[in-house]
């Protein structure tokens, strides 16, 4: 293969000196999130040591894709039981969600950042056989490390915006580079294939089932449930799930809405970045609240329950009896993962943009668990709250949608382990 792309070389050059730029304020967040001590996990520097035979690297952006990954960890782990799974995540939210569900095998890392001396030293630390990215995560410096060490390479739950597509059909050369490092690829839908197919045709491609729909449900402590449960007794709940700046507002506005006709209803609001605490407050100046963080639990009149922690997503869940999943009424945003709720069979709600999993949301349409809305939400809200026959016909669904989402991942662990060396080889 040729040298690098000029891009490449650009890239190459100028990553680094972003990268330190960059590194104060990440190792200063981290420090604020009492995760100081793992901080040079982002230069590729562990505590941990190696332990011996075969190893694989899986990474993840965040706490979905992350957890689709220890999914497929586990089931790597099943099914060769000397492996080591090094699972690298690059927020402090995957980490804090991640760290408590990992089994016996599987380590959690901060990523290392693309920059090529990090990459070096982890790549020499873990001495990978195997390396599995996930949907967008394409890091140059990394895949060309990878490639000139020999170490194989897949990327799973492809899915590249139409922006990206467009970046990388500017630059045919450089694409076929970095995909072609790929052994194999799987992509969420076929728009995405046939791309991938254009800008890397000597790659093998499958399209399937959007992987974090075959994740396990996430879990809750049963314990604090029942605490909730105990607290909130048999008042009607909604929940606001994964919440960005721009959407608490016009959430909570239908929230005063519904308690004008059910003065009962609490709402549970959870926003996708717990630390906006701060900035959502003044929006409920007027209403009875109760503060996660703050350990507190909802009282009788409590009005909004502010979800602001980390890992207890299951949770809410679990107690809510209708699901409003948001960044899906901002453009930009483009939707969350809709399987994390239909897994537990939460009638669901969303906004019109929901790009980022079209195939997802139309799928749990089709089947009766999930409605796209726009305009006023409240009437919407109120109709499933009001509808216990709805809501039960509408859970069922969820739940019958979420089961048949696992024949893909069974392929996928095929595909992964017949890249791994055999076992003497390691």
């Amino acid at each position: 293969m040729s040298g690098p792309t000029i891009p490449l070389r650009l890239y190459g050059w100028l990553a680094p000196r972003l990268i330190a730029r960059r590194l104060p304020a990440l190792q200063e967040r981290m420090a604020g999130a009492g995760l100081a001590p793992r901080a040079p996990e982002r230069e590729g520097i562990t505590t941990i040591p190696r332990p011996a035979g075969r190893t694989v690297w899986l990474h993840g952006a965040s706490v979905g894709e992350g957890l689709a990954l220890l999914d497929l960890a586990k089931g790597l782990r099943d099914a060769a039981p000397d492996l080591t799974c090094v699972l690298t995540t690059g927020t402090i939210g995957g980490a804090e969600v991640i760290a408590p569900r990992l089994t016996t095998g599987i380590i959690h890392q901060f990523a290392p950042l693309d920059d090529p001396r990090f990459v070096t030293r982890f790549l020499d630390h873990w001495q990978p056989s195997l390396c599995v990215l996930t949907e967008s995560e394409i890091w140059p410096n990394t895949l060309q490390a990878l490639r000139a060490r020999g170490i194989s390479a897949a990327l799973v739950n492809a899915r590249l915006s139409e922006k990206s597509l467009k970046l990388w059909a500017r630059l045919p050369k450089t694409a076929a580079q970095l995909f072609g490092t790929f052994a194999f690829i799987h992509c969420q839908d076929d728009n995405t294939r046939q791309a991938l197919h254009a800008l890397a045709p000597t790659v093998p491609l499958r399209v399937g089932q959007n992987l974090k729909a075959a994740a396990a449900p996430l879990p809750a402590d049963p314990a604090r449930l029942q605490s909730l449960r105990d607290a909130i007794g048999t008042r009607p709940v909604w929940i606001a799930a994964s919440t960005h700046a721009g959407e608490d507002e016009v959430l909570l506005d239908a929230h005063r809405t519904l308690l004008q006709t059910d003065p009962d209803l609490l709402m549970i609001l959870a926003p996708r970045h717990p630390e906006r605490a701060p900035q959502i407050l003044p929006l409920m100046a007027d209403l009875r609240i109760a503060q996660r963080s703050t350990g507190a639990l909802p009282t009788s009149d409590t009005q909004v329950y502010l979800a602001d922690t980390f890992g207890e997503t299951g949770l809410w869940y679990r107690l809510a009896d209708v699901g409003f999943l948001a960044g899906s009424l901002l453009p930009q945003i483009g939707g969350h993962n809709p399987w994390e709720g239909a897994a537990l069979g939460l009638p669901q709600l969303s906004g019109p943009y929901v790009q980022n999993a079209a195939a997802d949301y139309a799928a749990l349409t089709a089947a009766g668990a999930l409605w796209q809305v726009q305009g006023d939400i409240a009437p919407h809200l109120s109709r499933l709250l009001g509808d216990a026959d709805a809501r039960a016909q509408a859970s069922a669904a969820a739940l019958a949608a979420a089961a048949s989402q696992g024949t893909q991942r069974a392929d996928v662990l095929h595909d992964l382990l017949a890249l791994l060396p055999e076992r003497n080889a390691a």
